[in-house]
């Protein structure tokens, strides 16, 4: 029989308990996980730091819920850490007279210096035309019933209003109240 330790959780078996973090890797390991989530580093990237696959690294937080309280507070400090450090990259490089970038410096400029909002790619400019038109929903039959006269008097009629005869169904059908 498997020994058993109380300090570990029980495995599948409901007997035998399962491996901790500990059990396989230093607290400089840890630390170094820390330290990389913290950063803003994925929890896939943080775990091969130290030779592990995020999908182990997800079983152990999954077993030591303390350490995954580590593990979540060090990536919501990552989240904004993250986020310092690309706009600190994005300054160093809009800045950089030897090797100047002109997306990354218009994208400064149109964030920080007023005058330079025209520059925003978040505002869209739509040019196009729209076309509106009423569909007179004809029965077919009572259509067929009409002489040719009266068939050619109405597309005549149709075409007088600015219309359009287009044979074939209607896909969008709206009533209109009468005025």
């Amino acid at each position: 029989m498997p020994r058993r330790e109380p300090d570990h959780p029980i495995g599948p078996d409901g007997y035998s308990t399962v491996a901790v973090f500990a059990d396989e890797h230093t607290d400089e390991q840890w630390q170094t996980y820390l330290d990389a989530r913290g950063r803003g580093i994925t929890p896939d990237l943080a775990a091969r730091e130290i030779g592990l696959t995020g999908k182990a690294m997800k079983a152990f937080l999954h077993r030591e819920p303390e350490r995954a309280r580590d593990a979540a507070e060090a990536a919501l400090e990552g989240t904004s850490h993250y986020a310092e450090r690309l706009r600190a990259t994005a300054r160093v490089l809009a800045l950089d007279t030897q090797n100047p970038n002109p997306r990354v410096l218009e994208v400064e400029l149109a964030t920080h210096a007023p005058g330079y909002e025209h520059l925003r790619r978040d505002r869209v400019k739509h040019e196009g035309h729209v076309t509106h038109g009423i569909v007179i929903d004809l029965d077919p039959s009572k259509l067929d019933a009409l002489s040719i006269d009266k068939l050619q008097a109405l597309r005549e009629v149709l075409a007088e209003l600015g219309g359009e005869v287009i044979d074939g169904e209607a896909h969008e059908v709206r009533e209109i109240e009468a005025a």
